[in-house]
């Protein structure tokens, strides 16, 4: 009866999620997709998947086969039952400004164990003179990012593994305990509508444990799954962080402190930032 109970909740919750006016929403392209962008130019995707469609998907910037430069990397944490498809969008975003990004599809990340398993493979391909990556992977530069159970794994895979240099927890519903490990720098985002996960227990309360820098805001009208039909919201911040953290750009930086860029974009709230 208590399983009953708790996915009917699962579902009035996602459905309350999926129904919150986009009013941020500027066109079809914002949307959620399922499949990768034909129309893409600036992207390709690998995929490394057995018999039953488990494994490994990688989008990479389409110069990445051409190109002798090395690449820095976003490693995805997909949410709970939710798969790699449902942030291709997302993904796509980081791809098209220069990271190449790897996501297992594991649906249950919370773990992190396949977060790091991500890790592995790409250092593994970039090693590989058979793959496609080989020597274009900057193993100093990596980043993990992830989506609500997926947030929790980018924290908990942060928290044990130091060649994560970087992490952004989208509505991650990571434990105090589990954010205290984290000294890399740290985004929590949270979405102001979000009923799935709590502002207050999760993702504020994550941002303070934070052993390193960290900054913390929250999206107004969003809900637990705004970034997979409104990405735009998300990508351009996203884009800036890991650019700041990984490839130490100052200006990048600059927008999340201060009379940055976020403190005053209207569309975010409740911006705070510790240990820059």
């Amino acid at each position: 009866m208590k399983k009953r109970l708790v996915a009917a909740l699962f579902v009035v919750a996602l459905m309350v999620s999926l129904m919150m006016p986009a009013a941020y929403a500027k066109s079809s392209k914002d949307q959620m997709t399922l499949l990768p962008d034909p129309n893409n130019q600036y992207v390709s995707t690998y995929k490394d998947l057995n018999v039953l469609g488990m494994g490994k998907i990688v989008v990479y910037p389409k110069d990445l086969e051409t190109s002798a430069s090395k690449y820095p990397v976003v490693v995805w944490a997909n949410g709970s039952y939710c798969p790699t498809q449902t942030y291709y969008a997302y993904i796509e975003g980081l791809a098209k400004a220069g990271y190449v990004v790897i996501s297992d599809t594991d649906i249950l990340a919370g773990e992190g164990d396949t977060v790091i398993d991500s890790v592995d493979y790409i250092i593994a391909a970039n090693d590989d003179p058979t793959s496609i990556f080989y020597g274009k992977i900057d193993v100093d530069k990596i980043g993990a990012a992830g989506h609500s159970l997926g947030g929790q794994g980018v924290v908990n895979a942060a928290g044990a593994d130091s060649r994560i240099k970087s992490i952004i927890s989208l509505a991650g519903n990571s434990t105090t305990s589990q954010a205290k490990k984290v000294t890399c720098p740290a985004f929590y985002i949270g979405g102001a509508t979000d009923v799935n996960v709590s502002l207050l227990l999760y993702v504020k309360p994550s941002y303070k444990s934070s052993a390193g820098p960290a900054v913390y805001g929250t999206l107004r009208a969003c809900g637990h799954f705004a970034v997979w039909y409104t990405p735009y919201r998300y990508i351009d911040y996203s884009v800036s962080w890991f650019d700041a953290t990984l490839n130490g750009n100052a200006d990048s930086l600059a927008v999340f402190l201060k009379g940055g860029a976020l403190s005053k974009d209207k569309t975010w709230t409740s911006v705070m930032y510790k240990g820059f």
